[in-house]
């Protein structure tokens, strides 16, 4: 049967140097059509995503190329990078090409922290759009963040993913600084509220403080109680 012969080639391979050098040769060719094929299936993945221009990009398709290679060692591929380099690109204004190049440390960062790589990509893009952070600072808050909520007895993914839903909440914490946004984060998660509740109630109590001060200044303007 074909198990047999299956053996009889295996064993011709190891006695006969013609067969097992035909058979080198054989695997060298299947390995370069493997790679070519894998490769137009990337350039027409990139297309789809990015239009017919990004394909005649160099610098694209080698950072995207290059990104797919490095996200091999995560277990993950071009399909991830691509997603990445999307959501930074159209979501928050990053140009292509430096999405790209930066997809690799993204789809890292999540690996590392337990996240979705668009839950990832939205926290850099939050933390550089929003925040006016540099891709290596967002990279550190996130990481940062991650290990003070995990000190603090609060699942660094739960904080992060709950931070990539609340772009206001980021937007109004971000500035009273970074410190703020993050303690902020895991406080809420501690108090099983999310992080707009928290912001939500801090401005409230603001708004109360303000409204008694406006109260007691027009008091003392008028010389009476109002």
């Amino acid at each position: 049967g074909m198990a047999s012969k299956a053996k009889e080639f295996a064993k011709m391979i190891v006695t006969n140097p013609k067969v097992a050098a035909f058979a080198a040769v054989g695997a060298i060719i299947a390995g370069i059509v493997k790679a070519a094929t894998a490769f137009s299936d990337q350039i027409t993945q990139i297309g789809k995503s990015f239009g017919f221009l990004a394909t005649r990009s160099p610098e694209v398709s080698e950072a995207l190329r290059i990104s797919s290679i490095q996200a091999g060692l995560l277990g993950k591929g071009m399909g991830e990078v691509v997603e990445i380099t999307e959501t930074l690109s159209s979501q928050f204004g990053v140009s292509i090409d430096e999405a790209a190049k930066l997809s690799f440390n993204v789809a890292e960062t999540a690996s590392a922290l337990g996240l979705a790589d668009g839950e990832a990509a939205k926290l850099f893009g939050s933390f550089m759009d929003i925040g006016g952070l540099t891709a290596g600072q967002a990279e550190d808050l996130i990481k940062s963040t991650g290990a003070l909520a995990a000190m603090n007895g609060v699942a660094p993914r739960a904080v992060l993913q709950d931070i990539a839903g609340s772009a206001e909440s980021m937007a109004r914490l971000f500035q009273e600084g970074s410190d703020s946004l993050v303690e902020s984060s895991i406080a809420a998660r501690k108090l099983g509220v999310n992080l707009d509740s928290v912001v939500g109630a801090r401005k409230s109590s603001l708004d109360f403080q303000s409204s008694v001060s406006s109260e007691l200044e027009a008091s003392a303007i008028l010389g009476r109680r109002i």
